[in-house]
């Protein structure tokens, strides 16, 4: 009789084993879970709001300064602080858009704002990204012209050629974006948000086609023209310029939304 009963415990010990495993791995899983609820609650309720804060008052701040400063000295309004002056009105509308309602979306999940200001705010968005890239393109086509084509092209770099540069980068922007109106909306239980995958594609590869591949392609061969224009001179601190603003163009085309 024992021999059976030990035969039938060492039979069914094994069940309670896996049984113990099973709600040890439930319970793992169960943590692992909690884990990452906490972590997503911390970077998009917490980080996320405070970091795009952060870049809201520093990006603010100091665009308005530039402004201030080229607004309030005549002397200041030269041909290339006007386009200084285009970057820092298009930075602060961006930077005055995407940060605030990005961080208050991802701080409470919701959009309170209504369908209009949704698509008023990616259409502004993609507005200003691109003529921020465009003015970029239109200082390194200035610049080309200053030093390789100076005596040329000077009844061509006046202020107001550049005024009229610039109305029109704004104008062609304001038109060729008009899609981007019907490409966002707000969605029920997602918020603001594009209207489909296959939308969220077509914008993410125009932009990246036209707001940084060309751009950088046309900037990168008038760099390289002014390079070989130098070549030989005594303008090794031109070199460093032009390198400088190829560099910070880079920078400026990989700070675009996505």
């Amino acid at each position: 009789m024992d021999d059976v009963t030990a035969m039938t415990d060492s039979h069914t010990s094994p069940l309670v084993n896996f049984t113990e495993v099973n709600a040890t791995n439930s319970t793992t899983t169960t943590t692992e879970e909690e884990v990452e609820n906490d972590f997503e609650w911390l970077l998009f309720k917490v980080v996320t709001p405070v970091q795009n804060g952060i870049i809201t008052l520093l990006g603010a701040s100091g665009n308005s300064l530039v402004i201030y400063v080229i607004l309030s000295n005549h002397n200041m309004r030269t041909v290339t602080n006007i386009l200084l002056l285009n970057l820092a009105v298009s930075d602060l509308c961006f930077v005055g858009i995407v940060p605030p309602f990005t961080a208050y979306q991802h701080a409470t999940s919701t959009w309170p704002f209504g369908n209009a200001v949704c698509k008023l705010m990616h259409y502004l968005v993609n507005v200003t990204a691109y003529v921020t890239v465009y003015t970029l393109v239109l200082v390194s086509i200035i610049r080309y012209m200053t030093i390789v084509h100076s005596v040329r092209t000077a009844a061509i770099r006046t202020r107001g050629n550049v005024l009229a540069a610039v109305a029109a980068i704004w104008v062609l922007m304001l038109a060729v974006n008009v899609p981007i109106l019907w490409s966002y909306g707000v969605i029920e239980g997602v918020g603001c948000h594009h209207y489909s995958m296959i939308i969220g594609q077509r914008v993410f590869i125009t932009m990246f086609t036209f707001a940084y591949v060309i751009p950088l392609a046309v900037i990168a061969v008038i760099s390289v023209a002014i390079l070989r224009h130098i070549t030989g001179q005594r303008a090794s601190s031109m070199i460093q310029q032009v390198i400088s603003h190829l560099l910070f163009t880079m920078f400026q085309l990989e700070a675009l939304p996505t």
